[in-house]
């Protein structure tokens, strides 16, 4: 399965197809080398790390509102890097990317990162075109000001893809 592609329907049937192909040969044998196979490979799906589910409020609760969006933090520059990551020599953080969480959840919504771009899982590449905005431009901000509640979505980067009421909005670097 191309990574680039598991938002296409095409991808999305290429995937399906190939999880039950496997499924169906995990179920086929009881004994021999290929159930010993099927085990292990049924034990490391079992223990893979997984996106942790979205949180529920729970039903017949006061309040009834959804949960509130956990909140960045930050730390003086210099003094923190990511994990297994050193601080340079005069005391900088590295800027890199950290691409151990793929996978990130904003309000309602999970984003995958993608060559770098944070999409949103709503996206739907075959169907949709994008509204382009260059990242802190005049009309980066002017979008945000009719538009606030895409604020925490942008604030996942420079590249980001997102669906909000039908229109898809692309963050673009340049």
């Amino acid at each position: 399965i191309d990574e680039n592609d598991i938002l296409s329907q095409e991808g999305r049937e290429r995937a399906e197809e190939a999880f039950a192909a496997e499924a169906e040969d995990l179920a086929s044998e009881a004994s021999g080398a290929q159930a010993v196979a099927a085990a292990d490979t049924s034990s490391n799906l079992a223990n893979a790390q997984a996106a942790p589910s979205a949180p529920q409020q729970p039903v017949g609760q006061a309040g009834g509102g959804a949960f509130p969006a956990p909140m960045a933090t930050s730390s003086p520059a210099g003094t923190m890097s990511p994990p297994g990551e050193p601080a340079d020599q005069d005391g900088e953080v590295s800027t890199r990317m950290d691409n151990s969480n793929p996978i990130q959840f904003v309000n309602d919504k999970t984003f995958l990162l993608i060559d770098g771009v944070w999409t949103d899982t709503a996206f739907e590449p075959d169907t949709m075109e994008t509204q382009k905005v260059t990242f802190l431009s005049d009309e980066y901000f002017d979008l945000l000001a009719q538009i606030p509640e895409l604020a925490d979505y942008f604030a996942l980067g420079e590249r980001v893809i997102v669906v909000y009421e039908g229109t898809a909005y692309e963050v673009t670097a340049e």
